[in-house]
């Protein structure tokens, strides 16, 4: 596919360092550094599912550190196999009261036995500030506007709301950046569909309306590409919750080319 992807990333959002250096040791006869990472980001992902945003939060946290040690030492001359879809689930979850919002809401779950090359650790680092991303954008709240989520809220809450949101955005576009340098030519075609899909919403629960609709042309975009080519059906099961979005938008393409 070569659908064309908006920049809207300014350089100041490009990927800074996210943490301290930490020490890792190799054991043997113990999990190796990459091993333990996947394992506290796998521990988040069961906490997410559970509603524990927090504890989630502190644990991918701990994976963001392990990964950043690993990136640093980690061999750099072996081919990329990862493939982040293969690790995304199905999108039938996680819909508006209304049924008119979606949110990619299943954090990503990574196969203990990955390798430890410098853009494999990369890669799987992708998923881990997805994770981080997405436990920031649940615990504020997820899917309630923040127009209505004042109506039953404190200020403080809401400010905590707006917060939490802001930390989705900016660890949203760093996992879509990191993606991008590691492996540009590289088609994760869900994994980057709820990256744009997730990032549309915070922008629109932050009133940016230009950047949520830059966010959802995209992610049309994208599907349009999938449809062309004939590849929606056998990716049916991963793509569906993300049409909803997008369907005012489709109504006005389908508009648009009949006149």
């Amino acid at each position: 596919l070569n659908c064309h992807r908006p920049s809207i990333i300014s350089h100041k959002n490009r990927p800074k360092k996210i943490s301290k250096h930490i020490h890792t040791t190799y054991c043997r006869g113990t999990m190796s550094a990459c091993q333990l990472a996947i394992s506290q980001n796998n521990k988040a992902v069961s906490l997410i599912e559970s509603g524990e945003y927090q504890s989630a939060i502190e644990n991918l946290s701990l994976a963001v550190h392990s990964f950043k040690n690993l990136l640093n030492d980690a061999d750099r001359t072996t081919a990329l196999e990862t493939n982040i879809d293969e690790q995304m689930a199905e999108t039938t979850s996680l819909l508006s009261e209304d049924k008119t919002h979606f949110l990619y809401g299943h954090a990503i779950r990574i196969p203990q036995d990955f390798g430890e090359t410098s853009n494999e650790c990369t890669m799987i680092s992708c998923m881990v500030v997805f994770n981080l991303a997405l436990a920031h954008h649940l615990l504020s709240g997820g899917l309630v506007d923040e127009e209505d989520e004042h109506d039953h809220a404190s200020d403080n809450q809401t400010a905590c709301g707006s917060t939490e949101l802001l930390k989705a955005q900016k660890l949203y576009e760093i996992a879509l950046t990191m993606h991008k340098d590691v492996s540009p030519h590289k088609k994760d075609v869900v994994f980057l569909l709820a990256i744009f899909n997730n990032l549309g919403l915070v922008h629109r629960q932050l009133h940016d309306m230009e950047a949520s609709g830059k966010c959802f042309q995209h992610v049309l975009s994208t599907l349009m590409c999938l449809t062309d080519a004939g590849q929606v059906s056998q990716l049916s099961n991963k793509l569906d919750g993300f049409f909803v979005n997008v369907t005012g938008l489709i109504s006005k393409t389908t508009v648009a080319r009949a006149a």
